[in-house]
């Protein structure tokens, strides 16, 4: 057999065996980046949520941000889905906090 067929067949596994590698590392990185970005989201979620139910009147806007939120983190497969549902869940606390009337001390 020559030797440029067995010089073929190592680099062909090195390489094969080197986007394997790759592949899993990223693979592994995104999908930690997902759970860390969701645990976010959802804890963003829970803060709306609270703001809500302190809120005295109806705020349809956050309603809709909050919905908007909780469907894309139902569906959630990327990273940045999560960010954006983070940032609808913060905006709608956001605007909830800004209609609830301030409390002051002793209340």
């Amino acid at each position: 057999m020559p030797d440029w067929i067995l010089w073929a067949a190592g680099a062909s596994g090195l390489l094969i065996a080197g986007v394997i590698a790759a592949t899993r590392g990223r693979a592994r990185e995104r999908r930690g980046r997902l759970e860390a970005e969701t645990a976010r989201a959802r804890r963003a979620l829970s803060l709306a949520e609270a703001a809500r139910d302190g809120c005295p009147r109806e705020v349809r806007d956050a309603q809709r941000d909050l919905d908007d939120a909780t469907a894309l983190l139902s569906a959630l497969t990327d990273p940045a889905v999560a960010v954006h549902a983070r940032e609808l869940a913060e905006r709608a606390e956001t605007r909830w906090r800004a209609a609830s009337p301030e409390s002051g001390p002793g209340t």
